[in-house]
């Protein structure tokens, strides 16, 4: 980066190295040394993560000479030490007009704040990047809401689908005679729709109706391709220890084929109950949200590192979860709405009725109602061990979605800040 001086650059590749990036994301080059290999989602992801990057380390020093009195004399300013937020600020409002262009809804509001993202940007980014000055990308941006409003949202209009597509191409070739390849892509093209047409049951949103033929199929045939179909099974590459025998009862219809692997060690089973003061009671309960509210006769239970489960979503969807220790998860609270917890264990325990059914005990996130004053976030505590307003011992129905929301530790202040540009990328 033209900006970072030796240190920073030194400085920003071991805050590169450490910085806890979501669970599900793949491997990214380095920025600096190898940012002409990243794709479209690449750089997506780096725009997310990257004001957060810059906070953890960046001071006067990290910047060369040079380039911090040229951003002063752009920003207006006097004093040195605002350079540092200028170019956190700058890269907020980049993380934060990206996560607006890609939203899957958008109301009469979002449309506004939408071009309020859009011409901040636009100010901003001359401001501490140069080339960006009178640059006709940039200019073309002031059009997205005009193409947001025509379309509804943007997502059909992002090359970003396009250029994925292409790599979904390029990686058929090899597989090819290479004779014809058109032929052969639009054959393995048509073979995928053909499959995801026969796992939809002959639905097809751009027809009134379906195909009769594929509606009257029977409902086990979608169970046939699950998790074979275009999604990729991280969890099956992963090594397989310690999978439980035992045969797992779940609580609610719509979770299936729970799987437990890898039992703790005896040092980490203690570490987790020591923060459970209350466990017995709290279990209780937890049986009782199952429909089981006899008092627990039986004391056999395990503890486990990883849970995967199916669950059918309310679109008739089914997608497989994989829970790790350590996962943060939301959870649908009746009084708070949406909430966030942080997984501390996994452990199935036996019942009344000799079935087992799995728990997990978890930290919530505590809101503090404050914002970070340059990344412009909202700030969070985790729940300690004296505080007993929240229980901390759940069955896993509770869970609404996994790793759907980034939370990034600061070091500085000792809270956790919501990572508000966090989005699925293409």
């Amino acid at each position: 980066c033209e900006l970072f001086s030796q240190e920073g650059e030194n400085e920003f590749i071991k805050a590169w190295k450490s910085f806890k990036k979501p669970k599900k994301w793949p491997r990214l080059p380095n920025p600096i040394s190898h940012h002409a290999s990243f794709m479209m989602s690449d750089y997506l992801r780096l725009a997310m993560i990257m004001p957060f990057i810059l906070n953890s380390f960046l001071k006067v020093s990290s910047l060369k000479e040079n380039e911090s009195k040229i951003i002063m004399q752009r920003i207006d300013t006097l004093r040195i030490s605002t350079v540092k937020n200028a170019i956190i600020s700058c890269w907020v409002h980049v993380a934060k007009t990206m996560r607006m262009v890609f939203e899957s809804k958008f109301t009469l509001d979002s449309y506004d704040e939408l071009q309020k993202c859009l011409r901040e940007e636009m100010i901003i980014l001359p401001k501490v990047f140069p080339e960006f000055a009178n640059l006709p990308n940039l200019h073309i941006n002031v059009h997205l809401p005009m193409h947001a409003r025509t379309y509804g949202t943007l997502i059909n209009t992002q090359v970003g689908i396009k250029e994925m597509v292409h790599r979904i191409f390029k990686a058929m070739v090899p597989r090819t005679n290479c004779k014809n390849v058109e032929l052969d892509l639009l054959k393995r093209y048509t073979t995928l729709f053909a499959i995801r047409h026969l796992v939809d049951r002959g639905a097809d949103q751009r027809l009134s109706q379906p195909c009769r033929g594929f509606a009257t199929m029977q409902s086990n045939f979608r169970n046939l391709l699950t998790n074979w179909y275009i999604t990729e099974d991280k969890v099956s590459n992963e090594q397989e220890l310690n999978e439980d025998v035992d045969v797992i009862s779940s609580p609610v219809d719509f979770i299936t084929n729970i799987i437990l692997k890898r039992l703790l060690s005896q040092q980490d089973r203690e570490n987790i109950m020591k923060n459970l003061p209350n466990f017995k009671s709290e279990l209780l309960l937890s049986f009782v949200d199952i429909g089981l509210n006899s008092a627990l006769v039986y004391s056999q239970m395990g503890w486990y590192e990883l849970a995967t489960y199916t669950i059918e979503e309310s679109d008739g969807i089914f997608s497989k979860v994989h829970l790790h220790i350590g996962d943060i998860v939301t959870i649908h609270e009746e009084n708070n709405g949406e909430c966030y917890a942080i997984i501390k264990g996994i452990f199935k325990y036996k019942g009344n009725n000799g079935k087992y059914y799995v728990f997990i005990t978890i930290d919530w996130f505590d809101d503090t109602n404050r914002i970070h004053n340059v990344l412009k976030c909202p700030l969070y505590r985790i729940q300690s061990i004296q505080d007993m307003r929240w229980r901390r011992i759940f069955p896993i129905s509770i869970i609404d979605r996994v790793q759907k929301v980034h939370f990034v530790y600061d070091t500085k202040s000792g809270l956790w800040i919501k990572n508000n540009y966090y989005f699925t990328a293409i």
